[in-house]
């Protein structure tokens, strides 16, 4: 039994650490992705990374009864106001459906990586 639950807490440390790894957050960039195991929480963790290093990120999400992420949309600014972008996704429960944020502050980039919206 305690084999199995070693197993199980290396299991879920790997996953944690895999699914952190993802997120980089500087005062000049950011590189984020959100996807159908992100948590209420998580979305606040992540917008208060965010406002640390000068970036306003504000979301809405929904939820299903079981608290898993239906569809979001966001839009991130600078400090100063300035838009970086915006924008969202539909199917986030769908397996392997993920989008990643990606903004560099300093030549203004912006861009988005849906993966698993439907185009209906």
């Amino acid at each position: 039994m305690n084999k199995i639950k070693a197993i199980l807490f290396a299991l879920v440390m790997t996953c944690t650490f895999a699914l952190s790894a993802q997120n980089t957050i500087t005062s000049t960039e950011a590189h984020f992705t959100i996807n159908g195991a992100t948590t209420r929480e998580g979305l606040l963790q992540l917008r208060n990374e965010l406002k640390a290093q000068g970036f306003d990120f504000k979301y809405m999400p929904q939820f299903d009864n079981q608290r898993r992420i239906l569809s979001m949309t966001f839009s991130v600014t600078a400090n100063d106001g300035a838009l970086q972008g915006e924008g969202g996704h539909t199917n986030l429960q769908n397996n392997n459906a993920s989008l990643t944020i990606h903004i560099n502050k300093t030549t203004g980039a912006f861009s988005v990586d849906k993966v698993g919206e439907s185009t209906n």
